[in-house]
């Protein structure tokens, strides 16, 4: 779990600076997709493991938090493809 908070925060920062330098030299786009996906992914499966009294509870902050995060990244994810999906329309109406 630490390990998916540590990359959801490292691709929500490469999102907001554009210097940042991207992880393994995979795209942002795709570093923000992954996160995203995985971030609502395993913090929910916890979520359901707590409420049926199989997880541990003090871990319930921690996965709010990185669904959080994962809504965060899945927002910029969204936000880059309308922007690759403008730049394509307006390079096909020259």
């Amino acid at each position: 779990m630490a390990g998916l908070v540590l990359l959801g925060m490292l691709s929500t920062v490469a999102a907001f600076l554009p210097g940042f330098p991207s992880v393994l030299s995979l795209p942002r786009w795709v570093l923000l997709g992954v996160s995203g996906v995985l971030g609502l992914w395993v913090p929910t499966r916890l979520l359901h493991r707590i409420d049926r009294g199989q997880g541990p509870r003090r871990a319930r902050l921690l996965a709010l938090g990185t669904r959080g995060l994962a809504f965060v990244n899945l927002l910029f994810f969204l936000l880059s493809l309308a922007w690759v999906l403008v730049l394509l329309y307006q390079a096909r109406s020259v």
